[in-house]
């Protein structure tokens, strides 16, 4: 089964991923490019237009979607999908797989859901991170359809 996340999903992560044609350190230990791809050991990037740059954010984001369909037991209406992907798209598949908000939503436990968002993977080097904390937040409330 494939699904895909909405336009509201891809404007919001957009407001965080924002566009870069040129390699840059992500601040995380990586070096990221366009609408924050995290460039793989073989990947050459020098440059990249606006068009390449959506492209390879679809991609990106199909990943997180499939994991979220993977890892994920319960029907998920589009808000909620969509707060899933993004979270899984910036924190990985894996980091999805083993999160506290994966299982409460697979208990339908939406109440602890919501509580988990704002905790949940807001770290960076070990140190809290507002901006992290803001997507977080922003994801919470795509979640309840906000």
């Amino acid at each position: 089964m494939t699904r895909n996340v909405t336009e509201k999903c891809l404007d919001f992560l957009k407001t965080f991923e924002v566009y870069k044609s040129k390699p840059y350190n992500d601040g995380y230990g990586g070096m990221t490019v366009g609408y924050g791809h995290l460039i793989k050991p073989g990947e050459v990037f020098t440059s990249l237009s606006k068009d390449e740059a959506l492209s390879l954010l679809a991609k990106d984001v199909g990943i997180a979607e499939r994991g979220v369909l993977k890892y994920t037991n319960v029907p998920l209406e589009d808000c909620e999908f969509d707060a899933l992907v993004s979270f899984t798209f910036n924190a990985g598949v894996g980091a999805y797989q083993r999160s506290r908000i994966r299982m409460a939503v697979n208990r339908n436990d939406d109440n602890e859901v919501l509580r988990l968002f704002p905790i949940s993977f807001i770290t960076s080097a070990g140190k809290k991170s507002r901006g992290l904390v803001r997507r977080r937040l922003g994801e919470r409330d795509m979640y309840k359809g906000e």
